[in-house]
């Protein structure tokens, strides 16, 4: 346990800003920074999912992405339509007539490691953080 001050002289991280992908955050001076969790609220349906879904694949930085609230498939078909500048309806009804046809717009998102545990436990998330340093650093 440690005062403030004594945290910040000791601090061995500088908690680098991640690049900035709209410049409305940044005209605001909201940063999201390297190592840090971040959370975003908002009213049910107001597109936290997908606020967080775009900020992560223009931000082109390894993630961790945690997905409890939305499925694999509908985060590959958000995920898919904004990367291919697509609808939803269109990748839904191009994965049906040719389920390779996005592969090259999913392999483009590497930088991102999922997790779709819709009721993760702390336990879980701590496993699951533990793999990803041991993976990637």
């Amino acid at each position: 346990m440690l005062r403030l001050d004594r945290a910040w002289k000791s601090s061995r991280t500088t908690a680098q800003p991640l690049p900035t992908v709209w410049k409305d955050l940044e005209k605001k001076d909201i940063k999201f920074r390297r190592g840090q969790v971040c959370m975003v609220a908002a009213a049910p349906n107001a597109g936290k999912s997908m606020f967080a879904l775009v900020y992560t694949i223009q931000a082109k930085v390894p993630t961790l992405f945690f997905s409890a609230d939305t499925d694999t498939a509908t985060v590959m078909m958000r995920a898919s339509a904004h990367t291919a500048g697509h609808t939803q309806q269109t990748v839904e009804k191009m994965i049906t007539d040719n389920p390779r046809y996005y592969d090259k717009y999913l392999e483009s998102m590497s930088h991102i490691q999922w997790v779709f545990d819709s009721s993760p436990n702390l336990d879980d998330i701590e496993m699951e953080i533990k793999a990803y340093i041991e993976l990637y650093g």
